[in-house]
C-alpha cells in the first residue's frame, strides 16, 4: 500500500491545480 501513496498523492495535487486553474486563481497552502 505505500507504494500506492504517491501515485494518489500527485493524482490529488494534479486534480487540486487543475480545479485552481479552472478558478483561475493560485492558491498555495502549506
Amino acid at each position: 500500500m505505500v507504494h500506492e501513496f504517491p501515485l494518489a498523492a500527485a493524482s490529488a495535487a494534479h486534480a487540486f491545480l487543475a480545479e485552481d486553474r479552472a478558478v483561475g486563481t493560485v492558491v498555495l497552502v502549506p
